[in-house]
């Protein structure tokens, strides 16, 4: 089973949503674990499923006035065109 987070993103607002096992999210580290980004960014989760996920960055989205986005190197095989057009989301090649 899977688990998900997202990076929130503060500078240039985006919520980008990913696998734990993604090379970019790290198991919610990121790709540098050592350097605090509080500033910049936090990552969020595990979340036990993506809609999951999807809900709680949906939520955190509308308080930075954007719509969530999806990492395509490791969600592209789960989310598909039709469930993009039904939540509104938008790829993120990473993050």
């Amino acid at each position: 089973m899977d688990t998900y987070y997202f990076y929130a993103y503060y500078r240039n607002p985006k919520v980008t949503i990913h696998k734990a096992a993604c090379r970019f999210c790290n198991q919610g580290k990121g790709m540098q674990p050592n350097k605090c980004s509080c500033s910049t960014g936090r990552w969020r989760g595990g979340f036990a499923s993506f809609e999951l996920a999807l809900e709680a960055a949906q939520e955190m989205g509308k308080r930075l006035g954007v719509e969530p986005t999806y990492c395509q190197r490791c969600l592209s095989d789960i989310v598909d065109l039709s469930m993009k057009e039904e939540v509104g989301l938008e790829t993120a090649a990473f993050e």
